[in-house]
């Protein structure tokens, strides 16, 4: 089952796993995966540390250490833009996990680069599941004013 909210992430820690778009390597500098390595001290040491000792790198990676998240790699390398058939293949690989409810992003479509449009049509793989899945859409940007006032 999957449902579309806009809002913030975070405010869905708690009831269900957050899903965080990483890269195969495991730097965590930028967008929700920085956040995640600020909210939970050590994550981006365990999931680097797990990436070297063998875990497969295309696949989502979860630890008891740190049970409300799942690590799920869009991009090969951090400083690459997400591609879309990485982005499929680890949507596929992430509706088969169990125990929900999940939280998820847009993915690949922050920093990953990618559009929305061209990957909500991915996310027909969570339709038949029976685990709850909410994509959670970024709030829209205010626009600051930026004129003089007088």
């Amino acid at each position: 089952m999957i449902t579309e909210t806009t809002g913030d992430i975070w405010s869905y820690v708690g009831t269900h796993k957050i899903i965080i778009p990483t890269n195969q390597i495991g730097v965590m500098g930028a967008g929700l995966a920085l956040a995640a390595k600020q909210r939970y001290p050590g994550v981006q040491t365990a999931y680097m540390q797990a990436l070297k000792t063998g875990h497969d790198k295309r696949c989502p990676w979860m630890s008891i250490d740190f049970a409300d998240l799942i690590m799920a790699p869009t991009k090969r390398h951090w400083k690459d833009k997400s591609r879309l058939d990485d982005v499929a293949d680890i949507l596929i690989k992430l509706s088969k996990i169990e125990g929900g409810p999940f939280a998820i992003p847009e993915m690949g479509c922050g920093l990953g680069g990618l559009a929305w449009n061209l990957t909500k049509g991915l996310y027909k793989v969570f339709e038949g599941v029976s685990t709850e899945w909410i994509v959670v859409h970024p709030p829209p940007k205010v626009k600051m004013y930026t004129g003089l006032l007088r």
